[in-house]
């Protein structure tokens, strides 16, 4: 995924389609593989068989693993119920704080890239361009402390950390 945000700087939008075409073409090859058989193999973020990973920065995450992350943070957030809301055709609406199936606005964000992408893109941004006394403030919202020292390194070892 880094190489999304960092090579391609595709924007989340952008982001989460290549992410769900990378998907389908998987299944298309496993359907061509085991003709007739290849729907009890497909590979789905919502059946939890697909990970999001970063091997240069060595983080990787599931939909649900993402989901209890929020509910750690939101103790009243159910992360099995929040986590199959995370992928697909699926909209988070800020104004009735409910999930829809249709977006109720112009530019309504699917829920993966309001919940998931925008915050790591967010992350990225902040570590690549803020000063180590603003990165601190930054991670310390996250519960994320880092020594002195290592605020100063370089941006791609700080994104490893």
């Amino acid at each position: 995924m880094d190489r999304l945000v960092l090579e391609l700087k595709l924007p989340p939008q952008d982001a989460y389609f290549k992410l769900k075409h990378v998907v389908e073409e998987v299944n298309t090859i496993i359907e061509n593989t085991i003709p007739g058989r290849g729907e009890s193999k497909r590979v789905s973020p919502e059946k939890g068989n697909v990970a999001f990973a970063s091997a240069e920065m060595g983080w990787v995450f599931t939909l649900q693993s993402f989901a209890k992350m929020y509910a750690d943070t939101y103790p009243k957030v159910d992360a099995s119920e929040f986590g199959r809301r995370l992928w697909g055709d699926i909209f988070f609406n800020p104004r009735s704080r409910k999930f829809t199936r249709k977006a109720v606005e112009e530019g309504a964000k699917r829920t993966f890239v309001h919940f998931v992408l925008e915050p790591i893109y967010k992350l990225y941004s902040h570590t690549i361009s803020e000063s180590p006394e603003d990165l601190a403030d930054t991670l310390a919202t996250l519960n994320i402390k880092l020594k002195p020292s290592q605020l100063k390194s370089d941006a791609r070892d700080l994104l490893r950390m």
